[in-house]
């Protein structure tokens, strides 16, 4: 079987159903993966989505979400945000990284991975990359590490389902050393 072509694009304001529909499978799918609930997510008004994608579409702000898609459906997200704005701090934080189960193995989590470090890349002033990951999630943490990610502390946090994790803290360089 050949594998599909995977495609990653930025989001525009008019995709913001797009999101929302790939953010709530995400959250009911994988509720241990993040911080967040389905119910809550599910809960917010139209304006609250179309507000994040617009805000992920200009340049200025303090954004960046990415889509994966096979065959023009999205598959798989990622986002990433610097605190007050790009280029005011020196810290981006990534979030929300999900690939949907029938497409996991084909290198989708890389490709938004790669694709969202390039975009990182372009920002002056950012120095460093950080996520957390709950560390039940064996594939994530394998592909952050194979990323050039490192540990740099832990703690326990409640997750989405509603129970306690380890959540494990990488960081990285924003460019490569």
């Amino acid at each position: 079987m050949q594998t599909p072509e995977i495609e990653i694009v930025k989001l525009n304001t008019k995709d913001w159903p797009i999101y929302k529909q790939i953010r709530l499978e995400a959250l009911k799918n994988e509720p241990q993966a993040f911080s967040t609930t389905y119910a809550d997510m599910l809960a917010r008004p139209d304006d609250f989505w179309i507000g994040r994608v617009m805000a992920a579409e200009s340049e200025d702000k303090d954004w960046l979400l990415l889509l994966a898609k096979i065959d023009g459906q999205a598959i798989g997200m990622i986002g990433a945000y610097c605190e007050n704005g790009w280029g005011k701090h020196d810290t981006a934080y990534i979030v929300g990284v999900y690939v949907n189960r029938a497409y996991r193995g084909l290198g989708v989590g890389k490709k938004l991975l790669e694709a969202m470090l390039a975009k990182l890349k372009r920002i002056p002033n950012l120095a460093t990359v950080r996520l957390s990951v709950n560390s039940i999630q064996a594939p994530a943490v394998g592909l952050y590490e194979s990323c050039g990610f490192r540990a740099t502390g832990q703690e326990e946090s409640q997750a989405g389902d509603s129970k306690t994790y380890t959540e494990v803290h990488y960081q990285r360089p924003v460019r490569d050393p």
